[in-house]
Formats: C-alpha cells, structure tokens, sequence
C-alpha cells in the first residue's frame, strides 16, 4: 500500500506505522517526504471500505497523517481450472 501525501517524517527518530482493518502492516517504508510504503507478508488485508491509517511515533510526539484514501487492491489470480 503506497500512501502518497506532503512533510511525511523522513527522519530516523521517528517511526512509520500502518494499520488497516486493525492489523498492523509488517513492514512500513518511508520512501521521501511525499510516500510511505506498507506492506503485510500475507497481503493487504480485505476488509472493505476501512480506512487505511498512517502514523509517525516518537518519544516525543504521536502525529497520524489525514486525507483522503483510495485502496485499490486488484485480484491476482494464480491458478484456474478454466479450460480443463
């Protein structure tokens, strides 16, 4: 999941976190300061229309990201037995 947006923390004391439908992404890159990549091992969970959330954490201050979120998460088929 890529979230796109401005001033995201590009600084190492800061943390990136992402949930979405209430789990928490594996991993969470901060690309620059315009995107932030999440990522789950097993994939974006389903979950319909949730909101993704996106926050940065420190000792010193919590700050969630806002805006409006569009979640594509296209169907990848790995096998069908169309054609059998």
């Amino acid at each position: 999941m890529v979230f796109t947006g401005t001033n995201f923390f590009t600084s190492a004391t800061y943390d990136a976190i992402t949930t979405f439908c209430g789990i928490y992404a594996d991993t969470v890159t901060v690309d620059s300061a315009t995107q932030v990549t999440a990522t789950w091992t097993l994939g974006i969970p389903p979950c319909g229309t949730v909101s993704p959330v996106l926050y940065f954490n420190t000792t010193e201050l919590l700050d969630y990201a806002s805006g409006v979120t569009d979640v594509v998460n296209n169907l990848t088929i790995a096998s069908s037995s169309a054609g059998l």
